[in-house]
């Protein structure tokens, strides 16, 4: 978590290695922005209070298969913000079995 500050997870290159991703994420007065490539899906469970638990990354998991990796973003944002964007500029993950 942060307190008067900023951060960014960028994922667009990362290796799945497991089928579950959990990043925990309490924000007080500052902001988190965590990156994904296309094909990945994303749940949000976090709150914002006076603040904004957002997801942006509507729309790239059409068509993400079911096995595709998944990010689960939970915690909190008091007075700041956690959201998720998409890097539409690196190749969407695979899924190799």
């Amino acid at each position: 978590g942060h307190i008067l500050s900023g951060d960014k997870i960028d994922l667009s290159c990362a290796d799945f290695v497991h089928p579950v991703t959990n990043i925990n994420a309490c924000e007080i007065l500052g902001g988190l922005e965590v990156i994904v490539p296309m094909g990945v899906r994303v749940q949000m469970k976090g709150i914002g209070i006076l603040g904004g638990f957002d997801d942006r990354s509507q729309g790239q998991t059409v068509g993400a298969e079911q096995d595709a990796p998944l990010v689960v973003l939970s915690g909190c944002a008091i007075l700041g913000g956690v959201e998720v964007k998409v890097n539409k500029s690196v190749p969407p993950v695979r899924v190799v079995q």
